[in-house]
């Protein structure tokens, strides 16, 4: 079985210089306002405080390659909730293309995911997902997955965490109908150039416990840089692998896409 995993974190040590805590006579500039600065813009995009919900909407356009050779336009609603150990997330996107008045693309993801943090930096979590994807011939994929993670590096300007678990997926493919009991294997992480750009990633993997060759990768990989406190400019790869296709389509669907990140 060929698993392609095309999305790899490299997270690169930087050296920190040491800071005086002093105004430079004449320039006027302070290093600990700078400091101060750059903490509260990460915890913007990190929230590393507890919070209500928070929302954000991703516009853009897009080039595509494999079983949707297109341009096209994605919206997407993200939402996110931090509040004691708790962490909570929900995201919905919806992709459309239309090639010589024929649709080319038409596609709906969604995820909502829990995490409780715990001591030593494991957390226990549980993600539900489905995926609608007419031109893989995908009339529904729904799973749900109990989880394990671990916070394998963290710090103020980034992290990196792990995860294994265990699930149930029921989904239509093709002509096929099929629910399987799958092992999930993901890898998340984030780190910040400096306080308006950032790097991060998230993959996941499933691999059906008895039809292992039925396994299904899905991964984003992007830049972000943020224009104002309330918008950023975003620029990513989505790759969506599956080692066993529909019957005529190709196991590999490869976007890059480009947009507006509007947070409310």
């Amino acid at each position: 079985m060929c698993y392609r995993l095309i999305f790899i974190v490299l997270v690169v040590g930087l050296g920190v210089s040491s800071a005086h805590a002093q105004i430079t006579a004449g320039s006027g500039y302070n290093v600990k306002d700078a400091a101060k600065k750059h903490e509260e813009l990460t915890k913007v995009w990190t929230h590393t405080v507890d919070h209500g919900w928070v929302s954000s909407v991703d516009l853009a356009l897009n080039a595509a390659s494999g079983n949707s050779d297109t341009g096209y336009f994605t919206a997407g609603l993200t939402l996110d909730k931090k509040r004691g150990g708790n962490e909570y997330v929900a995201k919905i996107s919806y992709a459309y293309g239309e090639e010589s008045g024929e649709k080319s693309l038409d596609e709906l993801l969604a995820l909502a995911s829990w995490k409780r943090v715990g001591s030593g930096g494991y957390y226990t979590g549980a993600r539900l997902d489905m995926r609608q994807d007419s031109l893989a011939d995908l009339d529904y994929r729904l799973g749900a997955t109990f989880l394990q993670g671990y916070n394998l590096y963290k710090s103020k300007k980034g992290w990196v965490t792990p995860e294994i678990g265990v699930g149930f997926t029921l989904q239509e493919l093709g002509d096929s109908e099929t629910e399987r009991l799958n092992a999930y294997v993901g890898l998340h992480a984030e780190y910040w150039l400096h306080e308006k750009t950032r790097f991060y990633m998230s993959s996941t993997l499933f691999v059906p416990f008895k039809e292992s060759s039925a396994a299904y990768f899905w991964g984003e990989l992007g830049i972000e840089t943020l224009l104002t406190e309330r918008m950023s400019l975003k620029l990513y790869l989505q790759d969506s692998y599956e080692n066993s296709p529909a019957a005529g389509k190709e196991h590999n669907d490869l976007r890059i896409i480009a947009g507006l990140s509007f947070k409310l």
